[in-house]
């Protein structure tokens, strides 16, 4: 028996050793384990989230071309360039010719927050009202939005670019408009 006690007592503090050098590992596995499943939550939380969004990007794939045509008619800066080249564009559609382009500013709106104002004078000339009265409609149908501060029409007076005069081309109409179109 006590040959059997002087071996089990070397196993017994072998055991004892290694339960004690291995307890910290053992914690530190239990810390790595709760760590784990917190981060496997927080996956979980954005997989969730991330099914949400896709979801609701796939409920909005339907109004992609209507949401492109607000931002057409409410751009992010006034690019007044491609307004001019679209107002010039409006009118030889009707029938008419721009004539000027006066002056033109760009200022915050007062009365709604983040929202800027383009003034902007011109001038078409037409030979007949009704040439007019299609410009005027096309910029009412404008995704663009523009609103008419002021318009006038008077005779037009001179020679127009082609070197034609009044007598020879017959009544030709100055309309003069003052626009506001909008950005934001």
């Amino acid at each position: 028996m006590i040959k059997t006690k002087n071996i089990l007592i070397p196993y017994f503090f072998a055991i004892l050793i290694s339960l004690f050098v291995s307890l910290p590992f053992f914690h530190s596995y239990l810390a790595e384990r709760a760590k784990l499943a917190v981060m496997k939550e927080e996956l979980n939380r954005e997989d969730i989230h991330v099914r949400e969004i896709i979801k609701a990007e796939n409920e909005i794939m339907p109004y992609v071309n209507i949401l492109n045509e607000i931002k057409k008619g409410m751009p992010s800066d006034p690019a007044l360039p491609s307004t001019i080249y679209y107002l010039e564009r409006v009118a030889v559609d009707s029938g008419l010719q721009l004539s000027n382009i006066g002056s033109f500013s760009t200022s915050d709106s007062p009365d709604r927050l983040n929202l800027k104002e383009t003034t902007i004078e011109m001038g078409v000339v037409g030979g007949s009202y009704s040439s007019l009265k299609g410009f005027i409609k096309e910029l009412e149908r404008s995704v663009k939005l523009f609103d008419i501060v002021s318009a006038s029409i008077s005779p037009s007076s001179g020679a127009d670019d082609t070197g034609e005069t009044e007598a020879s081309s017959g009544a030709r109409f100055l309309l003069s408009l003052k626009l506001k179109t909008y950005s934001y």
